[in-house]
This record gives C-alpha cells, structure tokens and sequence, in this order.
C-alpha cells in the first residue's frame, strides 16, 4: 500500500469520522452477537480493529471500510447460542478460510448473479429482525432509547425535507451531522441523561467486560465441538459476509469510479475474518453505510479504512472507562435506527410497478429470512427466480411466432451485457431492444446504473425498440425519459 500525498488528508479525516461512526456499532453489534457473554463488548471492538486492518489491507476495494455489520447479528448469535463460545470462534475461522477458498477459485464474480428482488428481500427481512431483537433492551430505560432514537432522526427528517423542497436549515443540519454522526451525539445525551436523571439504568458493563488493553492471542480449541452446528455456520457465515461485502465493493467502487477485483476482496476478507477471532474479535464484512461516510468525508484509499481501525484501538487502550456509562437502551437505539435506514422502503412502493414475479420474490425471501434464516431466504428467493424466468421464457416462445426468435434480459445475462456495452466508446451508445421479450427489476436498474455511469463520463446510453411489455415496466418506474425510444430514428432525432 503506497502513501499519497494528494489524498492523505481526505483519508485521515475519513478514517476519523468513520471510527466515530464505528465506535457505538461495534460495541451494539458484538452485545448483540454473542447475549449474555462478558466479552461480547470486546468482541465487536477487537472485530472493528482487526477486519478493519487486514481485511482492508489484503483486500482490493480502496475506501471500503471493514468490520463487524448488522447483517451478521441473526447468524453469529445463532451460531453463538448453539455451538458454544469455542464453536462460535471454530465457526468464524473456519467461514474465513472459505472465503479465501472462494476467492482462490475465482467465484466472486458469481455475487453479480444473485437476482436484485433477492437482495432486497434479505435486506428487509434482516433489518426486521434486528429491529424486533431490541425490544428486550429497550424496554430496560425506553426514554434513553427514544432520546438516542430522536436525534438520530434529526438528520433523516432534514434529508425528507429536502427530498421535497430544498431548504437552507436543513442542508445546514445535513451538514452538521456529516462532521458530527447523530449516533455519537445521541449516545452522548443518552450517557448525560442516565447519569444525571436516570442512575439506575442498565449500562454495558453491567453484562460485559470492558477491554483496557491489546488484544491477546486466543489458542482455537479443536475438541468436543459441535461440528454439525459449525460446519452449517460457518457456510452461512461466509455466504453473508461475502455478498454484502462483495456488494459493498460495488457501491463504493461506483461512488470512486474504480473497478476493484472481487476475488482479491474475498481472499482479504478471508484474511481480516480468519485473524479476528483468533484475538476475541467478530468477523466482519465490507460495511456500506461506514464506507460511503468515509468517501463522503474524504476517504479514497486503503489507508482510510487502516486509520478508522487504529483509532477504535486507540480508543479501547486509552479511554475504555468511558464505555462503562453507556446504557444497554442507547446500543437499542442505536440498532433500531441502523435497522430502520437498513430497510429498503422503496421496494414495498414498488409493488405494482416492477413485475409481479419480483414483487414475489422480494417478499418471499423477506418472509422466509425473517421466519427462517437468511441463507435459507436467499435460497428459496433465489429458486422462485429462476422458476419465474423458465415460466416467462416459456410464456414469451408460445407468445412468438414460429420464425421468431425470443430472449430475455434477466439477472443471470444482464451483468454480461453491460460489462460488453462499457467497453463503448462513443459519445452515443445505442442498445436494441427489439430482440428482448422482456426484462426482470435487475435488468431494469442494472440499465439505469450504466445510463448514470456513461452520464458521468459524458457518454449516452440510448435504448430503443423495446417491447409493450418492456416499455411499461419503464415507465411505472419512471425511467423512460431520454433514454428508451421506439425506434433508433426516433431516438437519433432527440
């Protein structure tokens, strides 16, 4: 990793920013992981440290910023409570290495195949479930839980506002937020408040133990372990981290206009996932709400995510004391609102816009994800897809007639598509679509996310001849202007 000049600052006070960010996540995360162990504090602050140094480090996604995330509450806690403390660490260790197996066999490209419906169903159903999993903390002191709740609704309610007509005081709180995080300050009056009104209240030292130094080395126990539990943990562990952290790379990789390569980001987050639990740390994945904090504050390199980390340790070896006055309703607050922003409310206004075989598949793997697990909501999601694309393939042949050929542009052949069109270097790159029958929501914000990209290059993505059926689901999204035509005459007279 080589130093820059020209970047230094924006990573510095990126990484800064985003450590403050961090801070409160990592210590709600690890309680939430691993409930009722004294090191479960520990456990998310040592995850923080040590995916954020050497996931990054071995990694290939520069500003992306690695740690312990939401979306592995559900499953690390499973694995916590039904293999035991020495099982939960095999779990870990063991979903590390499959990672970097995966990575070795080149399969991360494959993330690019999952159909969007399913993502955002699993999104959903996790973002609920960690929701309804607060209520117990919550209900220990509700008013220091709504105070940490309402001022990190602050900046939300601004970004509403503006959503809709742009006002100066908001942009202003926007602004104050992005230099201050509203967690940090709801954290500090939810400390204030207990101290001073509520004395009582359950704090976190109360059910763990604080770190107040290094981290010491753990030696992994090999014996009497629940195997069977570890093995389908570890599979579902390194499923989950690497989507959401191959995912991740995807957003910030837009947001810095890089390509970063995503077998190389397994094998680094392989390495961050392996050598964390050997030192009491959660494994992580690649986090989208802190990495676009460290872009949006500066942060453009690998060293970003490196600092963040160093100054959580920072943090642990000089002023853990301070740990011990934050109550467990705050770190409720705090994942309930994480929960809130996590869930994808745009896709329940979808429904009736994009085609109903997506709507299905969106609530289906929700449903499942909440009332199962994930990787079993990802599976019957990602099945009920591919079933629904054969039905609509087979549907468009009986449709066509007997000379006509017919394809669909779905989830499984749309990234290939677009990787071909990229390779244009024209200021106008025109797509047919008259040979499609019809597309899928992945296809459909797929086409969008190239339009905006070529946009930022200054190029044009023009596509014309779509179908009826094409064109509607389009316009019911709204995405029809200056961009899909009927013919190419129509689309070159523009």
């Amino acid at each position: 990793m080589r130093l820059n000049k020209q970047t230094l600052r924006g990573d510095i006070i990126g990484g800064i920013t985003v450590a403050i960010v961090a801070l409160p996540l990592a210590l709600a995360f690890g309680m939430q992981s691993m409930p009722g162990d004294p090191n479960a504090a520990a456990a998310g602050l040592y995850g923080a440290i040590f995916c954020g140094i050497f996931a990054t480090l071995f990694g290939a996604t520069h500003g992306l910023i690695n740690g312990p995330t939401a979306a592995m509450i559900v499953v690390l806690a499973n694995a916590y409570n039904n293999a035991g403390y020495h099982g939960f660490i095999m779990s870990m260790l063991l979903a590390g290495a499959l990672q970097i197996l995966l990575g070795l066999l080149k399969l991360g490209k494959y993330v690019h195949y999952i159909p969007k419906p399913v993502v955002v169903g699993f999104t959903n159903g996790i973002a609920i479930t960690i929701f309804t999993g607060q209520f117990t903390d919550f209900s220990t002191s509700p008013i220091l839980a709504l105070v940490v709740i309402s001022i990190m609704f602050i900046p939300i309610i601004a970004e509403w506002v503006n959503h809709f007509k742009t006002n100066k005081t908001c942009d202003k709180i926007k602004g104050f937020f992005k230099v201050i995080p509203a967690s940090l300050i709801g954290l500090i009056a939810a400390v204030a408040v207990a101290i001073f009104l509520i004395p009582g209240a359950e704090v976190i030292t109360d059910r763990a133990v604080i770190p107040t130094g290094f981290p010491k080395f753990l030696m992994p126990v090999f014996t009497n372990l629940n195997w069977s539990v570890i093995l389908s943990s570890s599979v579902s562990l390194c499923l989950l981290a690497s989507i959401e952290s191959l995912l991740s790379a995807v957003i910030v990789d837009d947001m810095l206009d890089q390509k970063s390569n995503p077998n190389r980001e397994l094998v680094g987050q392989g390495i961050g996932n392996m050598i964390a639990p050997l030192f009491g740390g959660l494994i992580g994945t690649g986090a989208i709400v802190r990495s676009a904090v460290n872009v949006n504050n500066g942060g453009k390199t690998k060293l970003s995510g490196i600092i963040h980390a160093l100054i959580i340790l920072l943090i642990v070896v000089c002023f853990a004391w301070i740990t011990a006055y934050i109550p467990m309703a705050a770190l409720a607050g705090i994942l309930m609102v994480t929960a809130f922003k996590m869930m994808e409310f745009d896709s329940f206004l979808k429904i009736g816009k994009v085609p109903v075989a997506d709507s299905l598949v969106m609530l289906v793997t929700m449903i499942v994800t909440v009332l199962e697990d994930l990787i079993v909501g990802v599976a019957c999601g990602t099945v009920l897809a591919l079933v629904f694309t054969v039905i609509r393939m087979m549907n468009a042949k009986k449709k066509a007639q007997p000379d006509e050929k017919t394809a669909s542009l779905f989830f499984g052949n749309v990234k290939k598509i677009c990787e071909q069109l990229e390779q244009e270097t024209e200021a106008g790159v025109y797509f047919d679509m008259s040979k499609f029958s019809f597309v899928d929501e992945t296809a459909v914000e797929s086409l969008i996310a190239l339009k905006n990209n070529f946009e930022k290059k200054g190029q044009k993505l023009i596509l014309y001849g779509a179908n009826e059926e094409i064109t509607k689901v389009f316009e019911k999204l709204k995405h029809s202007q200056d961009f899909l035509y009927d013919s190419i005459e129509a689309a070159a007279a523009k």
